[in-house]
């Protein structure tokens, strides 16, 4: 009988200790999930399309690479 009372506790420190790191992986995905939700996912991604849209259109002047590379670019390519 003892060895079952003593199984009996092993099992449900075992069960406490799965449990209590279930609680904390559900709580570190779903406190930050719930932030970003109230921020508005919505908003962000409206100023992310247009960040990315403004520099489809703007792209830049382009960079003479040759001028900060340690090699010669055209051997590169061959």
């Amino acid at each position: 009988m003892a060895k079952k009372s003593t199984f009996l506790k092993v099992t449900a420190r075992i069960l406490l200790i799965f449990f209590a790191v279930f609680v904390i992986a559900a709580a570190t995905f779903l406190i930050p999930a719930f932030h970003y939700a109230k921020t508005g996912a919505e908003t962000d991604l409206a100023e992310q399309r247009a960040r990315v849209e403004a520099l489809r259109d703007n792209a830049g002047a382009p960079v003479d690479e040759q001028s900060f590379a340690d090699f010669d670019l055209t051997a590169a390519a061959d």
